[in-house]
């Protein structure tokens, strides 16, 4: 196995990965540095009701949004 890419001999679904991957990998730094926001600040009691809810809503969209990228090509 000396393939470069793994994906290397199915050239349509590699393609597709490639494609899809900035936007994905986008999305879920996003949501990785949200929760780790929501959780320092939720530890010191910085937050009020709507700003912890514009947090979540926040990674509920990422989450949505990983998913759909996801739900093609796996």
């Amino acid at each position: 196995m000396d393939d470069k890419w793994p994906l290397q001999h199915r050239h349509v679904l590699g393609q597709a990965i490639r494609i899809r991957s900035p936007y994905v990998d986008a999305l879920s730094v996003t949501q990785v540095l949200a929760l780790k926001s929501l959780r320092k600040k939720v530890d010191k009691e910085e937050l009020s009701q709507s700003q912890q809810a514009g947090f979540i809503y926040l990674i509920l969209c990422t989450v949505s949004g990983v998913a759909a990228g996801l739900q093609n090509t796996g």
